[in-house]
């Protein structure tokens, strides 16, 4: 066309030219919606064909091609044999089908359909059918014919969420129960004891339970022996609590050591955490369940020195169990003998930790220094006669001294699961743990959580020393073991929190916290800095999420962009997978975290 055009542009005038342009233009126009026309017919005719399928209307669709329907027929209440079903009511139909599905629920829309022929569409008849046939007569309603059809979901209908559960604060003790029952026992105490590697903890308690005949002489020439023939002589005393190969062949505390013995006034859990670096996430589920805490320092020179730097654990330790909650602090300056128990250094050692753990939050009152030797014996259950000038009480004397913590009782059922094992006694599935509130009995539902698993307590047996006795009733401080039925092993593990069926402890991933930053925060926390979570033996990796205030010289910052070391702020705290936590003014213990980063704690906060 544009050839043509360019050759005639060369014989006439420009009027002319235009005219045949626009007439070639018309015809070429005219050409192509002839062609597309038929290309509409050919695939008109094909698209009818392909709808024109008999089984198309007769499958149990809502979504059909709309005819043009009968003049329906008044539904008869007598019930007609059923009838073929013409392509012009299938539409109808299926959205009858629709209607009685939407009240009876999950059912066979086929099988609705064919009651529905039987009843000759009358929706109400065939409803009322369905449901007497469902053997829920009572459950009869009136159908409300122009309701519109649903097209949207064939699933189960929606419920609303179930009601928040109970919380601690709602809770009542209705029960009576008999505080008599636990008259003829002693208070009973939690004692962990901390302190930096080779300071000589093991040592020391080992022989402490050896001179208060806790361990017999067969025992203990058993393990000198054995010692000997490994070439760690020293470490006799060390093995009493140190059970596991691992820690003979090392000669270092791996996991807590638990022991049990009494003072003349004091029922005793002793709880010998590790003391090495790589192992603090172990000592710090032992200092979550200890009530009180003997700090091991070495008194020799040099070894106190190395101790107490930066890289010691000195520090760490005893920051750490003041942030678990821990105030009455025993501090054990050992290895006396070493330095010829010389007064002056024992002064020297004292003046150093109590400047330094007043000003982490521990009361003067609250410390008592001992100077002692764990491998000699001086001054742990006797008085000394080479530290004249030392007139306090001895390391038992001290310990049975000690105030019990009050825990409490009137509060719903909280315990900690420390360990899980298998017992002859209690069954396959045996947990051991520190009740932290209310009691427990035998016989009795609890729930497990964070899974939310219910099971029933089989027995409970309680620790007196080196005797082990079956209970009933357990209460909030003490200690025991437990053993669970109704639950599968994989169920149950050291993350585990046996709670009240009706007064579970909240299981979140997201709180609001507020937090103190430790000397080891090298990089100021910042939006999305990454943590490790501690709460009592759970470790989950966790992000802060948001920073929302800082306190900054005694003026609170708003929406702060960092926060630096020794600073208090709130912020949010979104975990990995879901943790056990209670708020802080509902419920102290199990409020208290602990965050960590490349095996440094850098923040102790609580949730609140």
């Amino acid at each position: 066309m544009v050839q043509l055009y360019s050759c005639t542009s060369k014989s006439f005038n420009k009027s002319f030219r235009l005219d045949l342009f626009y007439f070639i233009v018309t015809i070429e126009m005219r050409r192509l919606k002839i062609d597309q026309d038929e290309y509409d017919d050919y695939y008109d005719e094909a698209y009818d064909d392909y709808y024109d399928e008999e089984d198309y209307y007769d499958a149990d669709t809502s979504y059909s091609k709309p005819k043009p329907s009968k003049p329906k027929k008044k539904p008869s209440k007598a019930v007609q044999e059923p009838s073929v079903v013409s392509k012009e009511d299938a539409f109808q139909l299926s959205l009858k089908v629709l209607k009685v599905a939407d009240v009876v629920g999950d059912m066979d829309k086929a099988a609705i359909k064919e009651i529905l022929l039987k009843y000759d569409g009358n929706i109400e008849l065939a409803t009322n059918n369905i449901l007497e046939s469902m053997d829920i007569s009572a459950m009869k309603m009136d159908v409300v014919v122009n309701k519109p059809p649903t097209f949207l979901t064939t699933g189960p209908p929606i419920r609303k969420s179930p009601a928040p559960p109970p919380g601690i604060k709602d809770f009542v003790l209705t029960e009576n129960i008999d505080e008599t029952y636990w008259d003829h026992l002693k208070p009973s105490i939690n004692l962990v004891v901390v302190g930096h590697v080779d300071a000589g903890k093991s040592t020391l308690m080992g022989h402490l339970l050896y001179n208060l005949n806790y361990v017999s002489q067969k025992t203990m020439h058993k393990y000198e022996k054995e010692s000997r023939e490994m070439g760690k002589a020293s470490f006799a005393y060390a093995w009493i609590m140190d059970e596991e190969e691992e820690e003979r062949e090392r000669g270092v505390t791996v996991d807590v050591g638990i022991k049990y013995f009494e003072t003349e006034h004091r029922r005793i859990c002793l709880l010998d955490a590790p003391g090495h670096r790589d192992f603090i996430p172990n000592m710090i589920t032992g200092a979550t369940q200890g009530d009180v805490a003997i700090l091991v320092v070495p008194g020799n020179e040099g070894e106190f020195e190395s101790s107490f730097q930066e890289n010691g654990q000195t520090k760490e330790h005893a920051v750490l169990v003041r942030y678990c909650g821990i105030r009455k602090l025993v501090i054990a300056v050992n290895k006396m003998d070493s330095c010829d128990w010389s007064q002056q250094r024992f002064v020297y050692v004292k003046d150093i930790l109590s400047s330094f753990l007043t000003q982490h939050g521990y009361v003067s009152e609250d410390l008592l220094f001992i100077p002692l030797s764990g491998m000699s014996g001086e001054n742990l259950c006797t008085k000394s006669q080479l530290t004249d000038w030392y007139q306090g009480p001895t390391l038992v004397d001290a310990i049975d001294s000690l105030p019990p913590t009050n825990r409490p009782v009137n509060k719903p059922l909280r315990m900690v699961v420390a360990d899980v094992y298998k017992s002859m006694v209690l069954g396959p599935i045996t947990v051991s743990g520190k009740l932290e509130s209310g009691y427990l009995k035998e016989k009795q539902q609890v729930l497990l959580a964070p899974l939310g698993i219910k099971c029933r307590v089989k027995g409970i047996q309680r620790h007196v020393g080196n005797e082990v006795s079956c209970v009933t009733i357990a209460r909030a401080g003490e200690t025991v073991d437990v053993g669970l039925t109704g639950v599968e092993d994989n169920m149950v593990n050291t993350s585990t929190i046996i709670c009240d069926v009706k007064y579970s402890i909240p299981v979140i991933q997201h709180f609001t916290a507020e937090i103190v930053t430790l000397d080891g925060l090298q990089v100021p926390l910042l939006n999305g800095t990454k943590v490790t979570l501690h709460i009592q033996s759970v470790q989950v990796p966790a992000t802060i999420s948001r920073l929302l205030s800082v306190d900054d010289g005694g003026k609170t910052k708003k929406q702060p962009r960092f926060v630096r070391k020794n600073q208090t702020a709130t912020v949010e705290v979104q975990t990995e997978f879901p943790i056990c936590i209670e708020k802080f003014q509902d419920f102290r213990p199990l409020s208290r975290i602990l965050l960590r980063q490349n095996g440094i704690t850098v923040a102790a906060g609580r949730r609140i």
